[in-house]
């Protein structure tokens, strides 16, 4: 499981691809997803718009500053590109 976006600590626990990516926005986006779909494979399916909401809404990231959909819609293909 991937250390939480939220702990700031995913630079040193960090598992797997996360941990080769720089830390960046994007980085940050594909982990809060990473750990959703491991929770729930059926975050894949959501619409972007929606699954920005949730990541709010279960604090990965705070309501005034939001992933963006296309940081969103980004992860989800990532993701989904790996597991075939």
């Amino acid at each position: 499981m991937l250390c939480p976006v939220h702990c700031q600590c995913w630079e040193d626990c960090g598992e797997g691809l996360i941990s080769l990516l720089p830390h960046s926005r994007e980085s940050a986006v594909l982990a809060a997803v990473a750990d959703m779909v491991a929770k729930d494979s059926r975050v894949l399916d959501l619409d972007p718009l929606y699954l920005s909401q949730e990541l709010v809404m279960f604090g990965y990231f705070a309501d005034e500053d939001p992933p963006s959909l296309e940081n969103v819609g980004k992860a989800q293909d990532l993701i989904r590109e790996i597991e075939r």
